[in-house]
């Protein structure tokens, strides 16, 4: 029936500040039923944002069984870095990545995996030094962030996520992308917390301590710890669902609104190396 691809054209910086086009195309890509060709020429930078918004919606067509195409960053520093951090290995077929030390290999997870979270640990012991008891709060809570990606979201593609160091802006990010059905949803199917029709205000309910959608189990510590440890090392959580972004700063929260709706959560973690700074951990369970 179609003869032409439609063309997503990316913009050239695949970062977070991009969140409002780079949604807008994802959108794009899923609604078109024909072929779809992602092209990638233009691009100039792409840090863990862009990696796994891009990767859950490209999913999500293998998913609808288009045929997808890709075009390759022009810049071969671009070209050279999707290869190791895995993005040509997951969807194209290139199966020796040879990802930095500076980073964490792009992966789709179905389940938790402890060696992945490892690895995770050891990027930012060696990146931002923190103390034992630091990677131990921080890989549980990582842990049930990931989680969320399959208790909460009912993904048919499980959850993306990378990591990268960037020593010269003396940062970590972290990202974690799901295409299933937004937090929103997840909250109102609960029925918990009442029935909400404003993602954004879905979104800061989400991060409150002991929020979670488990039936007759405890939980919703994950973000809330992530949020409280990001803000007090100067660093920042995102959070995007459905037409909402929204910013977890240290001293405000910024809500922003997308023209187009992204299916499924994208978690996005900015840390900065900071003094010892985790609160002794609650003990509920």
């Amino acid at each position: 029936m179609f003869s032409y691809a439609k063309i997503i054209k990316m913009p050239a910086s695949l970062t977070i500040t991009w969140s409002n086009q780079i949604t807008q195309l994802c959108h794009d890509a899923i609604g078109f039923e024909g072929p779809i060709t992602f092209d990638f020429s233009s691009v100039n930078f792409i840090e863990p944002f862009g990696l796994v918004s891009i990767s859950t919606t490209l999913e999500k067509c293998c998913l609808q069984k288009k045929k997808v195409q890709y075009v390759p960053p022009q810049k071969e520093k671009v070209k050279a870095y999707l290869s190791k951090i895995g993005f040509d290995k997951i969807f194209f077929l290139d199966d020796k990545p040879k990802h930095a030390s500076t980073s964490l290999e792009l992966k789709r997870l179905t389940a938790l995996n402890p060696v992945y979270t490892d690895s995770l640990m050891d990027l930012m012991d060696t990146s931002i030094k923190i103390s034992e008891e630091d990677k131990f709060q921080m890989r549980l809570h990582i842990n049930e962030l990931l989680t969320n990606g399959f208790d909460h979201s009912h993904s048919k593609t499980g959850c993306y996520v990378c990591a990268q160091w960037y020593p010269h802006k003396q940062d970590i990010r972290m990202c974690v992308a799901d295409g299933g059905i937004g937090i929103l949803d997840s909250l109102n199917r609960s029925g918990k917390y009442g029935k909400f029709t404003r993602h954004d205000d879905a979104i800061k309910k989400a991060v409150e301590e002991g929020v979670t959608t488990r039936v007759h189990k405890k939980g919703g510590i994950g973000l809330t710890f992530v949020r409280k440890y990001t803000i007090r090392t100067g660093g920042l959580l995102t959070i995007i669902s459905g037409d909402a972004k929204v910013n977890f700063y240290r001293n405000k929260i910024e809500i922003k609104k997308h023209s187009a709706h992204f299916g499924g959560t994208i978690v996005s973690i900015r840390i900065r190396p900071g003094k010892d700074v985790i609160e002794p951990r609650k003990e509920i369970f």
